[in-house]
């Protein structure tokens, strides 16, 4: 009996199997429900964390909405820690700072990067950033600059390894600086050795799986925060990095999720 070329192919897939495919994704692919069962989970409200968005969004028009779900974590936090000092690993252009800063007014915000003449050289993903945009550099200093305008926030442009050298401490802590080794175990570290008794760090795009070749890293946070859950050391959890039309035809296991890592407290000796 001759095929039918419309439902069978020697390259692929039959399209009924593609089909039923894609409708197996969108089954378990409807990310807000998912993302509120993630933040139940957390003992988080989803819905009061996206009213607090729209809130600071409204009152600061020229804030760039970000499609990023640690926008809602973060106010999500707010209702259930009280926050006095905030530590930002990686600065980039300064919109989530900035966002920081109206969120949490009455708190101390430090935020780090490298100096721009080494994240212009030392950079591979801002390599990329370039190639789309030649004048990235100039547009990030610009934009970076309007933190003048926030006066609870302090930029350093150091390494952040020398947090090392801090004895101070953080009730929140946000990690989104180098995804690879050996920098995120470095930051990872020194966050866990800042961080307040009750406070909390957030790791950006964690993947379980791993990534060879991705130039902002692959499962490295994974790996950290995992290593330090075997160790009794913190425990944590996960949201979705993205919720929107982007991220419903990936499989859970390679879409990326943002941790929530509290420290346990317990003593070695």
């Amino acid at each position: 009996m001759r095929k039918n070329p419309i439902f069978e192919s020697s390259s692929g897939p039959c399209m009924f199997e593609q089909v039923n495919l894609l409708r197996k994704f969108r089954t378990y692919s409807d990310l807000q429900s998912i993302q509120i069962q993630m933040f139940e989970t957390l003992g988080l409200n989803y819905a009061v964390a996206v009213q607090e968005c729209d809130r600071v969004f409204a009152e600061h028009s020229l804030l760039r909405r970000d499609p990023s779900q640690h926008y809602e974590l973060f106010a999500s936090l707010k209702k259930t820690l009280t926050v006095r000092r905030i530590l930002e690993i990686g600065t980039f252009e300064g919109h989530f700072t900035r966002f920081l800063s109206y969120l949490y007014p009455d708190a101390d915000i430090l935020t780090m990067d490298l100096p721009q003449r080494v994240a212009s050289t030392g950079e591979k993903s801002h390599d990329v950033l370039r190639h789309y945009n030649p004048d990235f550099e100039n547009e990030r200093t610009e934009r970076r600059s309007q933190l003048r305008n926030c006066s609870n926030v302090t930029q350093i442009e150091a390494d952040s390894a020398l947090l090392c050298r801090r004895n101070d401490s953080f009730d929140l802590i946000w990690i989104d600086g180098d995804h690879k080794f050996p920098v995120l175990a470095w930051d990872f570290i020194n966050s866990l050795r800042l961080l307040a008794p009750a406070g909390v760090i957030a790791v950006d795009d964690i993947l379980q799986v791993p990534a060879p070749g991705r130039s902002m890293g692959g499962d490295e946070g994974y790996q950290c925060i995992q290593r330090a859950v075997e160790a009794g050391i913190v425990s944590s959890g996960l949201i979705e990095k993205r919720i929107d039309n982007s991220s419903q035809f990936t499989t859970p296991e390679k879409r990326k999720r943002v941790a929530v890592v509290k420290s346990t407290e317990n003593k070695l000796w």
